[in-house]
């Protein structure tokens, strides 16, 4: 996926064309949490951070800024990825160690770090919102930490966010290699330009944009 300053502009302010609503689901699973990779092990892993949430899986790779997450299922001591064939890690958990051989047999250990709960934690449904289209409504998106991650057809796709007392934004990092040049002094000032305001009703969530409007409801 071709990730560009327009691209991050457009996903924050979650008023683009996404593909449909991957089921999701916020019951824990004993995986819950950021594990990151603790470099041991004979070979480096493919995904240097795995993020669960619910039933969904977000992995990172070392190189890329953003994560890519699908539902996953577990059981047996595997884990399997809904919809990719020969997908299967068995796993074992020693205390704030996840041990994984991967589908190649290869073997690899994860270590649990700690990871901030968010404001916003949780998976959030479009009901209604500026311009959007009929289709749109019923799309998600999943906070949980310091990561935003919108459903797509094939599953989620998510960077780190920053939160302050008006709202939240990309973090520097999760903009990647694409960031054009700004000279220092104007960087606050990019970064304050995707900024989201955020108030949360009930059970509903308003985000706000450049006066544009989005209301999510919570997903149990």
């Amino acid at each position: 996926m071709e990730w560009s300053i327009k691209k991050v502009a457009v996903l924050l302010a979650v008023f683009c064309v996404l593909s449909g609503a991957v089921n999701a689901q916020a019951t824990a699973s004993p995986l819950q949490g950021r594990w990151v990779w603790n470099e041991q092990g004979a070979v480096v892993p493919e995904f240097v951070e795995l993020v669960f949430f619910g039933n969904i899986m977000l992995l990172m790779e070392d190189v890329m800024p953003y994560y890519l997450g699908l539902p996953f299922i577990h059981t047996g001591g595997v884990i399997a990825m809904e919809g990719v064939d020969g997908f299967r890690w068995q796993y074992r958990l020693s205390g704030n160690t996840l041990h994984i051989t991967n589908e190649y047999g290869e073997n690899v250990s994860f270590s649990r770090v700690t990871m901030q709960r968010s404001p916003l934690e949780g998976f959030w449904e479009v009901t209604e919102g500026s311009g959007i289209a009929p289709e749109e409504v019923g799309q998600r998106l999943l906070f949980t930490g310091d990561i935003m991650a919108i459903g797509e057809d094939i599953g989620y796709m998510g960077f780190t966010i920053e939160f302050g007392e008006r709202g939240f934004r990309p973090s520097l990092s999760s903009l990647g290699h694409d960031l054009p040049y700004i000279p220092e002094d104007q960087l606050e000032a990019f970064l304050d330009s995707l900024l989201m305001e955020y108030r949360i009703s009930g059970n509903y969530l308003i985000l706000t944009h450049q006066g544009e409007e989005l209301v999510l409801r919570s997903i149990p």
